[in-house]
């Protein structure tokens, strides 16, 4: 049988092609390894949680109130005559000036009665001085021949009627006192500056002991009763003999008035169900020269106050909005890693909040976790 050429030649072609291919294959290198990818710890900031001593404020507001209103009421009867020009609501009267004047006609013609009354006393306490000095002569006359008991003796020396005598000078002298004080009372005066709350009677107008003409309030200070947490009390010192009390800083429409606490009263509000606490503003309506051109802080204003609770020792200030709720903060650890630590408040104050000391090596988180969880690892920024 014939072979035909290309019946050798095809099969050794295609083993040929084969084996390049296979040589082909074995000369390509391995496709390299991809890399494993690694994420790198996120970064976050912090604060520092070591403890230190800080300056602590009680924040509270109140309503500024009279201090020591008082009623101008006579203590004798009689046509008014004159009322002080200012004697007006809202009026001002400085210290010693005559707020109300009575007609004083008939307490003067009463005091020269009593001073004439005094007179007559007074002399006839003089005569029954000479008569006992005759008589204690005479006495001593007739003791040669007369026996008197000490009853009879005193009768014959005149004593009852000596003893009637000086009472009537003194009862006289009382009387002169009297008419005196009556006299003095139609003029009202008081030793201390005071503004004017309200004038009820006018001039010539008739007016009987004890009838309310006007009601005043000491210009000289004002006061605020304060709404306060009941836990707050202990941080106030009321003023005493020694000490002037916690200072508080008052704010009216963006001006600053000074005071002190003067006392902290012993039941809660009844509508507030806060403790309360009373401070004493000083001038107020702007007595002395330092605070001439300040706005007077007017009775009934709603103020705001800051009252200076001394300091707090071995605390950690932390903002408001670093809490998640009341007693829960975010911290780094010191594995660095992210934890949520349940704090012990101390003290707050609007914006921020006093707590005990952290675990050693805690930072407090700033800013969002952005849905972190609680023991992730984390960068620390140290810019």
């Amino acid at each position: 049988m014939k072979i035909h050429p290309g019946q050798i030649i095809a099969p050794l072609v295609l083993a040929l092609l084969l084996a390049w291919g296979l040589w082909a294959i074995l000369q390509t290198p391995p496709p390299a390894k991809r890399a494993i990818e690694t994420t790198a710890p996120p970064l976050v900031t912090v604060t520092s949680a070591e403890p230190a001593e800080h300056s602590i404020s009680i924040y509270a507001y109140g309503r500024v109130e009279a201090t020591n209103p008082l009623d101008i009421r006579p203590q004798v009867e009689g046509r008014i005559i004159r009322l002080h020009p200012s004697f007006e609501a809202g009026g001002l009267i400085p210290a010693g000036e005559v707020l109300v004047q009575i007609e004083e006609a008939d307490y003067k013609l009463a005091l020269d009665a009593a001073r004439s009354t005094l007179d007559k006393a007074q002399a006839r306490l003089a005569i029954e001085g000479g008569k006992r000095r005759v008589a204690k002569e005479e006495l001593r006359l007739l003791s040669d021949s007369m026996v008197l008991d000490k009853d009879s003796r005193s009768l014959a020396l005149r004593k009852p009627q000596l003893r009637e005598a000086r009472a009537d000078v003194l009862a006289a002298k009382n009387a002169v006192a009297q008419a005196q004080l009556q006299l003095e009372r139609t003029r009202i005066s008081l030793p201390q500056d005071v503004f004017v709350l309200a004038r009820d009677r006018s001039v010539n107008e008739l007016v009987r002991r004890g009838e309310r003409i006007g009601r005043v309030a000491s210009a000289v200070n004002a006061q605020v009763t304060l709404q306060i947490d009941p836990r707050q009390l202990k941080y106030l010192h009321p003023r005493s003999d020694t000490a002037p009390g916690n200072q508080v800083d008052i704010q009216y429409r963006g001006i600053n008035y000074q005071g002190h606490v003067s006392r902290s009263l012993q039941q809660l509000s009844e509508n507030t169900r806060q403790a309360q606490a009373l401070v004493d503003i000083d001038d107020p309506f702007n007595l002395r020269p330092e605070y001439m051109g300040r706005m007077p802080l007017l009775i009934g204003s709603y103020v705001e106050a800051r009252i200076r609770a001394g300091h707090l020792p071995n605390s950690v200030e932390i903002p408001r909005a670093r809490f998640l709720d009341s007693h829960r903060v975010w911290v780094v650890d010191d594995q660095q890693q992210l934890q949520i630590r349940a704090v012990q408040p101390l003290f707050e104050e609007p914006g921020r909040i006093f707590v005990a000391p952290l675990p050693a090596g805690d930072r407090l988180l700033k800013g969002n976790p952005a849905g972190l969880l609680p023991g992730t690892k984390v960068r620390i920024d140290s810019a």
